[in-house]
């Protein structure tokens, strides 16, 4: 599949990988609605990225059918996803292509329902704010 999958996906897929590999191991973002320490997710991870490049969107819904999740699409039909759900070995890429016969459907299924529950635990502003906390450590780590 690597033959289909963009030049510029290949590039981008690449700096993502590095900067991942220099995000900070353990870091604790910031304190959710209860007060205890938030973690490092796939949501604030995909719009930390987001954030940084305007080639990337963030996606929700479900990652199996099964899990909430969040990963990235490019323009040229990628999908990056920085924070794999129980994958060990760092941010995978995807062809993504509507017509491609390996496309991750059945892994990646888009819904916006996804994400107030993730609000409902953590609560909005304090998601905000690790969010803009992650955003901070990945632009450290992409100098």
């Amino acid at each position: 599949m690597w033959q289909f999958v963009a030049e510029r996906d290949k590039a981008l897929f690449a700096v993502v990988e590095a900067m991942v590999d220099k995000f900070p191991q353990n870091v604790v973002l910031w304190n959710d609605k209860r007060g205890r320490p938030i973690e490092l997710s796939c949501h604030i991870f995909a719009r930390a990225f987001a954030a940084l490049f305007s080639e990337l969107e963030c996606v929700d819904g479900y990652f199996f059918k099964r899990f909430e999740h969040s990963w990235l699409v490019t323009q040229d039909y990628g999908l990056i996803d920085p924070y794999p759900v129980g994958m060990a070995g760092g941010p995978i890429l995807m062809h993504d292509h509507p017509t491609s016969y390996t496309r991750p459907a059945l892994l990646y299924t888009p819904d916006k329902r996804a994400m107030p529950k993730v609000y409902a635990r953590i609560g909005f502003d304090e998601f905000a704010r690790a969010v803009a906390h992650a955003t901070d450590l990945l632009r450290a780590a992409r100098a």
